[in-house]
């Protein structure tokens, strides 16, 4: 047998959360009996994934309990619509800064399950950045892209020297190339950047675009916006903008998840 890790939920009845879970798409692999008809213990599954559930856990009133389970899967949006008339819902489909589609809902007991799959946004940026034309196919089907977004993608596409096809369709999407900044200018952004509780930031030019390397953060490409506005490539829902003084810049400001940090220029 290979190694695994299966979690065991105690709750306080058996047979009505596998009655739960089973209504949500879950198989019940096996159980085992207490005497008459009473359910002690049960094992689950979800795809290629496994959970037990025992006897003798206790209901709770918390908002959230001591674990949650996060559930790996696909359609998440045609998932919600099927489940939400029978479900406790804690949060409907929404895109995640980590690149994820997720809904959660809580279980009979209390406790949080989360169905999550790649974002459509995720998704087409690694499928640009793979030169997989299949998956940027799959992710404009999907829809819902701000022009920025598309945009992000060609101009990645471009840079990276990606297939014809895949920027076709980019293009056909609604994509348009970034506006144009003169090297000169955005080399005057390459430097360190630091703030007082030891946060920092470096700037690099690398072939032939900026590059961001931070504390918060991958390594990503910055996609101009404008001339001090730009969208990082690699990351959901995040800018960088500079700060000028004149024509020299100061700081930038890194937005992302809804956080905001500033850094002074520190050389």
């Amino acid at each position: 047998m290979s190694a695994r890790c299966v979690p065991m939920i105690h709750v306080p009845d058996v047979g009505t959360t596998v009655e739960w879970y089973r209504n949500v798409g879950f198989d019940v692999v096996e159980t085992y009996g207490e005497g008459g008809e009473a359910l002690s213990f049960a094992v689950m599954s979800y795809g290629g994934s496994q959970v037990m559930f025992n006897a003798g856990g206790h209901a709770s009133a918390e908002e959230r309990r001591e674990v949650d389970l996060y559930a790996y899967t696909e359609h998440v949006d045609a998932l919600y619509e099927r489940l939400r008339a029978r479900v406790d819902v804690v949060e409907g489909p929404h895109d995640t800064f980590y690149g994820m589609r997720e809904v959660t809902i809580r279980d009979v007991n209390g406790f949080w399950l989360t169905f999550g799959e790649t974002s459509a946004g995720a998704l087409l940026m690694h499928g640009v950045a793979q030169a997989d034309a299949d998956m940027v196919s799959r992710a404009l089907d999907r829809g819902g892209f701000a022009p920025e977004r598309l945009s992000a993608a060609l101009a990645l596409a471009v840079t990276t020297g990606r297939s014809s096809a895949i920027i076709m369709m980019l293009e056909e999407a609604g994509a348009v190339p970034p506006p144009e900044v003169s090297p000169e200018t955005l080399q005057q952004y390459v430097g360190a950047y630091a703030g007082k509780d030891g946060q920092s930031a470096r700037v690099v030019w690398q072939d032939g675009g900026l590059r961001l390397f931070s504390d918060e953060s991958p390594a990503v490409n910055l996609l101009p916006l404008d001339r001090t506005i730009f969208k990082a490539l690699e990351l959901e829902d995040a800018t960088v903008t500079f700060e000028l003084d004149g024509s020299r810049p100061t700081g930038l400001t890194l937005r992302h998840a809804g956080s905001e940090i500033y850094l002074p220029r520190s050389t």
